[in-house]
């Protein structure tokens, strides 16, 4: 299978959940909160938008399976599984701070292949196939390599 023919499709699936996500944060009401375990929030925004991305991804690549963060989808024995974290931050989004993310990764076996991440509020969404390099908003991204720690950020 070719992997790029999965980018376009699926960026734009992305922006849609997105979108949905940005507009949600005007109306978004703490007492719809539920907290899943210690310091592990849920919302209706995290499974509207994952039921999103299940929906939106079965168009696309209907023999997959998922795994999912809300547990909306299930996996059985597919070759191709879908993972999905709807989103990532949820903290963050019930708390106003605009730092959020949808995560969704294509796995084959048990080999990941292909990635997307759409930082939400900041309108960027990062791409990588397996064997063709990584992107941001279709332009191409590397790591600035140093030869020293010292000079390395981590973050």
């Amino acid at each position: 299978m070719t992997y790029s023919m999965l980018i376009d499709p699926v960026i734009a699936l992305m922006k849609e959940v997105a979108s949905y996500i940005e507009d949600a944060r005007t109306s978004f009401s703490d007492e719809s909160v539920r907290e899943k375990s210690i310091n592990s929030l849920v919302s209706y925004v995290d499974e509207t938008a994952e039921k999103m991305l299940v929906e939106g991804l079965r168009k696309i690549l209907p023999e997959a399976g998922f795994l999912t963060e809300e547990g909306t989808a299930g996996r059985k024995n597919e070759k191709l599984v879908w993972i999905i974290d709807p989103l990532d931050g949820t903290t963050n989004f019930v708390q106003g701070i605009p730092f959020v993310g949808i995560n969704v990764a294509l796995m084959e076996k048990d080999e990941i292949v292909a990635g997307w991440i759409s930082d939400v509020f900041h309108h960027s969404i990062y791409h990588a196939i397996k064997g063709e390099g990584a992107f941001k908003n279709g332009q191409p991204i590397q790591m600035k390599i140093k030869k020293t720690l010292k000079d390395t950020l981590m973050a």
